[in-house]
Parts: structure tokens; sequence; C-alpha cells
């Protein structure tokens, strides 16, 4: 999670910009060098190589480690995060970040987020992923109240809504966040994100 006001989320602004910014200049670097003029986009493999969140995953992907080196299979399980956080070095997270492993505490931290930007109004905007297809009802009234307050930009892989959804604006999703589930509050009060990511195995872990 990301705030840049409040001590609950991580600082972490960048996580959509700067965080992909960083490796696309790398690699512009690198193309110039070995490659000549030829523009780094159409280096083979070159889009394969950026990841949607370059900061994050790497979070992420020493969560999955630490779930691995604790043998848990299902963290949604484990009654607090903390054996992980213990188990990942000190530098394994961006500042001040939260990892979030039951739905319960995921779902707590992403009715704050919907409810500070309801109650502030102070403008900005609200990207959020369509729900599963399974929490689409759940989720239908809070967005619906979401999207009242604040103008709220809803990433789908087909472009269209769901019925109860016609408030929020449909954005046309890529299919590398497939994997991913984003919620980013955008405003000039704050900067808040809750993003989880599918587990290869199962189950999902969020930051």
């Amino acid at each position: 999670m990301a705030n840049q006001r409040s001590s609950k989320y991580v600082q972490e602004s960048r996580v959509r910009w700067s965080g992909i910014r960083r490796p696309l200049r790398a690699d512009l670097r690198e193309s110039q060098t070995m490659l000549g003029t030829v523009p780094p986009i159409l280096r083979p493999g070159f889009t394969e190589d950026v990841r949607p969140f370059p900061l994050l995953d790497r979070a992420f992907d020493a969560v999955e480690r630490a779930l691995e080196s604790l043998g848990v299979g299902d963290p949604a399980k484990l009654r607090s995060p903390r054996p992980v956080e213990e188990a990942l070095s000190p530098t394994a997270l961006p500042f001040g970040t939260l990892v979030l492993l039951n739905p319960s505490e995921l779902r707590a931290a992403e009715v704050d987020v919907e409810e500070t930007v309801k109650d502030e109004r102070s403008g900005g905007s609200v990207f959020v992923s369509l729900p599963p297809e399974s929490e689409v009802e759940t989720h239908k009234r809070s967005l619906r109240e979401l999207a009242v307050s604040t103008p709220t930009f809803c990433l789908t892989p087909t472009g269209s809504l769901p019925p109860g959804y016609s408030r929020l604006r449909p954005v046309l999703s890529t299919k590398d966040l497939e994997d991913y589930h984003v919620l980013l509050a955008d405003t000039p009060g704050f900067r808040v994100a809750v993003v989880r990511r599918r587990l290869p195995s199962g189950g999902w872990i969020a930051l």
C-alpha cells in the first residue's frame, strides 16, 4: 500500500511512473551501446523484460521467496504476516510497505482507501481493476459510491463493465496486468495504492 501522508501506507508514489522509467532508461543506454541507433522497443524480448510494476514486482518476488523458505503453501491461512516480514531482508520492501496476506485485512485496506477518498472529496482520480467475477457483487456498491465523489477509472480486459458499474469509466486493460488487481487513489491530498499479485500456485499476496 502507498501513501504520502498516513503511516499506515507505503510512500510509493513511483508505482506508476518512476518504477517504469528507470528500466526504460537503462535499456535505452544498453541499446545505444550494443545496437547503435536501433530503438530499444524493437529489441527482441524488450517488452517481455519490462514488468508492469518493477519496484513492486521486486517486493512481490521477495515475499514469494520468503513464503517458499517458510514452507507456506497458502498465505491466506497465516494468522499474521509477521513471520513473512521477519524472513525478508531489511531492503526487500520499499519504505513503509505493508504485506497483506489475509483476505479480511486486504478488504479493510481497500475500504480504508475508498472511504478516505469519499470523505475528503479533494478531487484527483482513482484507478481500480475490475474485481474478479466472484467479487463483482461485493464491490459494486462501494465502487459506485466512490465514482460519485471522484472520477474512477476501471481497468477491464474487455473494455466493458458489468451491470451496476456504469458510473465507473472503463479503460481497456492489457494482458500483462491480468495477474494484478490495483486500487490506486491519486488525489491532491494523498496518493495511496493497494496492489495484489496472483501466486503461481493459486491465491495471492498484496502490498
